[in-house]
């Protein structure tokens, strides 16, 4: 995300997150202390020192202060606005705080079986009109584990198999989509190799 952003400006370039998880930890805030769950929060630069619950230790801010200004230095490489949560579910506190002060579009899966997921697409799409480049990062763990058992996250109540084929082909094949990564897949927590199967099916829908 920062060399996206780097290259094409950061108010040019919009991220849409499909996972079960927001990523929006800080070391301030993190139960665990895993960079994982904080890559978002990083590429806004943001500390959420509001809701500081963990005192990091120097090493761990300064590895924190280069994450953010990561690439040429500056920072945030993102602005709230320009992100979007397809999929959340499984959020602390201090995560959803974040997203209602910052007002950042999110999409719950309870609401995208409420309207459809072609109608959320299309929300998406209105929303982010006047951003010309985006970075779409789609984690399988949005999906509903009866699908992504292959993954080391997985939590219930995610993307049936339609809504999945449905997004990832729509912002895959989006004119407005430069980069385009697949997460968290991991073949030692897979049964039959079933997630990785999945996935090559969905990218043989949107290259064949």
């Amino acid at each position: 995300i920062s060399a996206f952003t780097n290259t094409v400006g950061v108010g040019n370039s919009a991220v849409i997150w499909i996972d079960a998880h927001a990523d929006l930890h800080t070391p301030f805030t993190s139960p665990s202390g895993h960079m994982h769950g904080m890559p978002l929060a990083a590429m806004l630069g943001l500390d959420n020192n509001a809701n500081s619950n963990v005192v990091p230790q120097d090493e761990v801010l300064e590895s924190w202060e280069q994450i953010k200004k990561a690439g040429n230095g500056s920072k945030p490489k993102l602005l709230p606005q320009h992100l979007v949560f397809i999929g959340i579910r499984d959020l602390e506190s201090q995560e959803w705080d974040l997203i209602h002060k910052h007002n950042i579009k999110y999409f719950t899966p309870e609401y995208i079986n409420e309207v459809g997921i072609e109608s959320v697409v299309m929300e998406v799409e209105e929303y982010l009109k006047d951003v010309p480049y985006w970075y779409t990062s789609f984690d399988v763990d949005s999906l509903d584990p009866s699908i992504s058992e292959g993954t080391g996250t997985p939590v219930p109540g995610g993307l049936n198999q339609a809504q999945g084929h449905t997004s990832f082909g729509y912002f895959f094949e989006h004119e407005k989509t430069k980069c385009f990564e697949i997460a968290e897949i991991n073949p030692l927590l897979d049964r039959k190799n079933a997630m990785a199967k999945f996935v090559v099916e969905l990218l043989q829908g949107v290259l064949q």
